[in-house]
């Protein structure tokens, strides 16, 4: 993988010799800071045989004779071995071990066949420094030898024509031996911020914040010349006053001079202002600081001092107090010292104006995420840089916030590389440019790849998340539709998990939905797509129908996250080392959240069971399927009590067919796509295990069960009547209608069965020739432009009204000059113009209805005197719904405030909250739900007032906060 660079080199190039001459300048360090370079001449030569394990591995390892490996990386599908085994490559590669070398001075290589240029550059720079066009002009081999001018240290070969293949290659290369290197330590000190969740077992490990970053940076920058040893020992929760100065007696021996380092970076501060709310002085700040810095500056220990800041300061909040002053006292002592400073406040401001939000660079507005980390990684690096390289100049650009931006292979749809940011402290992000392979056609792409770096190989719990950000302020509803992305993991669980979240800077269980996980392989949810990758799809519909928040429904992220496991017995069983790297790629995260289906009910796959409410045996029941698997599946499902007696199985097909003759069984097709089976408990006569006393238990069976779909059990959805004529994408309806003389209105209604991203065309006219349109009618109930004498409304039946004014039409003669329709006596949709399918009626005799009653609010309290009833009464509350069918409101009817009867909840999809005494539920067949409350059975609740009952009824209350439906409430009404 090319790991991240920053631009911190003034030049092109540096030679070992000016690295040299430079690494004296700066006197503090205690070890001699180099030998000479052994600069001999090395050859690289692929002619060697190259083994299965190395081409599919797409890495070979040159020179370990001579003690300097050379590891040389290329693309093992692009790749092949002679009879020899020597390796030929239809595509050039690079060297990663930039640590030992310095430069590629020549290339010799022959081609074979065909056309291609061969480039070369500086890898590390990100530098091209020059190509060559190679071509064999129709003979077989030709040899091309290239001298660099300038040193390179990678090369590829783009194809022109070919086949061609790259035979017999050389490079010769100068490089530096590791062990004339100067050795140069940097500690790494501070709070949680610079923690990260290091591990406290591997302690070479860094964690996964800006001091692995900084460390691969200057790795690869001066990596040739310094031997660098990285320690982090930060400590998560701790400040300077009780922890590194407790009491007077202070801790810096153990926690920063034992290790002897040439420079250290501090950032210490924040839990002192935090903890304390405001409460350490100042002085006694700066006391503990000189202190620490004192004994910093007598061992030649160089320092980095870092300002802690707070980026949400408010007026008559301590922290806009207490933040700058002790910021003040560090700038201060750093220049007292001559340690150097840094002040990351202006540069994250600086990143907000740029169009950073502020989550995305510190999730709870302290500890940084990926895009915070940057900034500060170019921050220290710049620093260091000053430290080691006197030739070392600030880039114009440093700490220059830089959005994620769409490649080529993107659209909008695609939301791979749009803000994707790191949540967790356990792994690092990056985007992959080498070794990754799309899922179109697996060659080169960009994609966002998550490391997980945590080196602990007993860690209960080891995460690397990915947050993709949709807008900080802005909310978008997760509930419905579809989720898909491409994913692939190594030396990891096969297994990822989805959250989503609708606040950032809170952890608590209201602002974070459930988990959703999805297993990679066995599933429809996660299909293979070739070289370890799989297209996982979350249904967000059964996602949300599990959720007790409203988080999926208010989102501003998702959390995707892979884990290298639970504990060590979750890893051995997948094969998952623990002490090494694991990793995830991500590429073509996109959603439709348009419901393709209505999908109702719950996601079911084989070996779904559930517990239901108690069914007596004298029921009739139905279980309404819907099959997403091919209609070649089935399941078997039974119904029991509880798993000690049970009827079934009961065979469903996937094409809507029973698989026997079973009494009491039927199954019918539903206008909405699912089948309904209908169980009458009564006639069943296949009792198995036992004699079942009642119906608690729905379970469909796993190996006797392939299909996957939804299942609503016992469901309050009433198919309706459907009217018209059926219309299907892609063909023509025609029909010939009655008369209608020019200066009628006439309304057209139409009902879809498609998605609502589907539309039709349809015309009104005298026959074939003589007509008016053609007018674009959307499935989401819009029309696609502005028609003169054209609307369209929404009907309760579902079914959306188009209406005509014959005599504003605009004239569309199909291009017969002057001749006009007369009357309308014909009717058509355009197949090959529509792409929609449902039903027609034309011209109905169908009332929409009248919305009655008095309108409610989610969130508002809706309270209103009404007629006085006694108890002995029976009262009727009509609700009509706005809101989705998860929504819910709950009421009380009462004597007033605090004498009352409830609260009852009833739930937008036509069902009550729970099992309430004299109280009960119909659907009505203007689309109202009817709560019938028989006054003389409801159970007393007396807002906690002992024997203070009502008396009577004179008062009706929805609660706004217990409430998140809308709609209309009639309340007793005349209907």
């Amino acid at each position: 993988m090319k790991r991240r660079h920053i631009a911190l080199i003034s030049s092109i190039s540096l030679s070992v010799t000016v690295l040299l001459a430079l690494g004296t300048a700066n006197g503090f360090f205690k070890n001699t800071l180099f030998t000479h370079a052994d600069n001999n001449p090395y050859v690289l030569d692929m002619t060697r045989s190259v083994n299965s394990s190395e081409l599919s591995a797409g890495q070979v390892v040159y020179n370990t004779n001579n003690d300097n490996p050379i590891s040389f990386k290329f693309d093992s599908l692009k790749a092949e071995t002679n009879n020899n085994g020597v390796l030929n490559l239809l595509t050039g590669g690079y060297f990663y071990n930039d640590t030992a070398i310095t430069g590629i001075n020549k290339i010799d290589v022959t081609l074979s066949g065909g056309s291609a240029t061969l480039t070369y550059g500086n890898e590390k720079d990100n530098l091209t420094l020059g190509s060559e066009t190679l071509n064999t002009s129709g003979n077989d081999d030709v040899v091309f030898n290239v001298n660099l001018a300038s040193p390179s240290n990678y090369f590829k070969l783009d194809v022109a024509s070919g086949p061609s293949l790259l035979k017999r290659l050389k490079v010769t290369y100068s490089c530096v031996n590791s062990a004339a290197k100067t050795p140069l330590t940097i500690l790494f000190q501070g709070d949680s911020i610079t923690d990260n969740s290091r591990s406290r077992t591997n302690l070479d490990d860094l964690g996964g914040g800006y001091a692995a970053m900084v460390a691969d940076a200057l790795n690869e920058t001066y990596g040739n010349v310094y031997d660098f040893t990285f320690i982090n020992r930060a400590h998560s929760g701790w400040n300077l006053i009780e922890d590194w100065n407790a009491g007077g007696v202070n801790h810096y021996q153990e926690e920063f001079y034992q290790y002897n380092p040439d420079i250290a970076t501090i950032l210490i501060g924040y839990n002192d202002i935090m903890d304390s709310g405001g409460g350490v002085t100042d002085s006694e700040f700066e006391s503990c600081y000189r202190e620490l810095l004192q004994g910093l500056s007598d061992r030649n220990i160089k320092a980095i001092c870092m300002a802690p800041f707070f980026i949400n300061e408010k007026d008559g909040d301590y922290t806009g107090v207490e933040f700058p002053a002790k910021s003040q006292i560090v700038s201060d002592l750093a220049a007292e010292f001559h340690a150097e400073f840094i002040n990351m406040k202006p540069y994250m401001l600086q990143a907000v104006q740029d169009g950073a939000y502020k989550m995305e660079l510190f999730g709870d507005l302290t500890h940084p995420w990926a895009a915070g980390c940057r900034i500060i990684t170019d921050l220290v690096v710049d620093k260091i840089s000053k430290l080691i390289d006197s030739n070392y100049h600030t880039p114009a650009n440093l700490g220059e916030y830089v959005p994620l931006a769409m490649t080529a292979s993107d659209n909008d749809e695609d939301f791979t590389n749009q803000r994707a940011f790191l949540s967790s402290s356990h792994g690092r992000l990056a985007y992959d440019t080498e070794d990754f392979y799309s899922t179109v056609d697996f060659t080169s792409h960009k994609s966002v790849k998550m490391t997980n770096e945590l080196l602990n190989p007993e860690a209960s719990n080891a995460y690397v998340r990915t947050l993709f950000d949709f807008h900080e302020d802005g909310k978008r509803d997760l509930s419905n539709g579809t989720l898909k992305v491409s994913i692939k993991v190594d030396n990891a669980l096969p297994t990822v998990s989805f959250r989503a979240f609708k606040a950032l800077s809170s952890s608590a269980s209201a602002n974070v939905s459930s988990s959703y996980s999805v297993t990679l392989g066995g599933s429809s949810k996660a299909v293979a797509v070739g070289n370890g990758w799989y297209e996982v799809t979350v249904d967000l519909s059964s996602w949300a129908h599990d959720q007790t928040n409203d988080a999926l429904a208010n989102a501003i992220a998702l959390e995707i996250a892979m884990s290298k496991g639970e504990n060590a017995s979750a890893r051995n069983t997948y094969s998952v080392n623990g002490a090494q790297n694991s990793y995830m790629w991500m590429d073509n995260l996109r959603f439709d959240l348009t419901p393709t289906g209505d999908h109702r009910g719950v996601e079911f796959v084989p070996n779904y069971a559930v517990s239901v409410a108690p069914i007596s045996l004298n029921r009739t029941i139905n279980i309404d399927f819907k099959f997403t698997t091919a209609s070649d599946t089935y399941l078997n499902f039974m119904l029991g009590d509880e798993w000690n007696s049970y009827y079934g199985y009961y065979h469903v097909n996937g094409n809507g067919t029973l698989g026997g003759n079973y009494p009491g069984v039927s199954i019918t097709t539903l206008v909405d796509g699912y089948y309904r089976v209908t169980v009458n408990i009564s006639e069943l006569t296949n009792p198995q295990g036992g004699t079942p006393t009642k119906i608690d238990l729905f379970y469909i069976h796993s190996t006797w069960s392939t299909a996957e779909g939804y299942v609503d059990f016992n469901p309050s959805y009433n198919p309706g009547v459907v009217r018209g004529s059926a219309f299907s994408a892609g063909s023509n309806y025609a029909v010939n209608v009655p008369v209608s003389a020019l200066t009628e209105t006439i309304n057209i209604d139409f009902k879809f069965t498609s998605g609502v991203d589907t539309h039709l065309n349809f015309m009104v006219g005298d026959g074939w020739t003589k007509y008016f349109g053609y007018y674009r009618v959307n499935a989401n109930g819009t029309l696609n432009g502005n028609y003169n004498g054209v609307s369209i409304s929404a009907l309760d039946d579902g079914y959306y009204r188009v209406t005509l004014v014959l005599s504003e039409l605009d004239l569309i003669n199909a291009g017969q000059d002057n001749n006009a329709p007369t009357e309308i006596n014909f009717f058509l949709i355009r197949g090959d113009w529509s792409d929609a399918s449902g039903y027609v009626d034309y011209n109905p005799d169908v009332n929409p209805g009248v919305i009655r009653g008095s309108a409610f609010s989610a969130g508002s309290n809706y309270p209103v005197s009404v007629p006085v009833s006694a108890l002995t009464e029976t009262i009727n509350i009509d609700f009509r719904f706005t809101s989705g069918v998860d929504t819910h409101l709950n009421f009380m009817v009462g004597d007033g405030w605090t004498k009352f009867f409830g609260y009852y909840c009833v739930n937008a999809n036509g069902s009550l909250g729970g099992n309430y005494n004299g109280v009960s539920i119909t659907f009505l067949s203007d689309g109202y739900f009817r709560v019938t409350l028989v006054l003389s059975e409801l159970d007393y609740v007396n807002s906690g007032q002992n024997n203070n009952a009502p008396t009577e009824i004179n008062f009706f209350l929805i609660r706004g906060d217990w409430t998140t439906a809308s709609g209309y409430v009639d309340y007793n009404p005349t209907i």
